[in-house]
């Protein structure tokens, strides 16, 4: 498996939507995370808080990680 491969948990919250992509509060920045290249798993209790599944190389180049 190679670093596209590769993916990273991050929490926070959907501070908008688009079609294409989230704009997300994870506690120090928002960034806009595109849906096709993320996975969000909303808490449960639902709502706009929960866990973006964000690939390795997309959370280096917005400074996730």
């Amino acid at each position: 498996m190679g670093e596209r491969d590769e993916t990273v948990e991050i929490a926070g919250d959907i501070v908008q939507e688009t079609v294409l992509a989230w704009l997300v509060n994870e506690g120090t920045k928002e960034v806009w995370l595109p849906k096709s290249q993320c996975v969000f798993t909303p808490s449960k209790t639902g709502g706009t808080h929960g866990v973006f599944d964000v690939p390795v190389w997309l959370a280096n180049k917005k400074e996730l990680i």
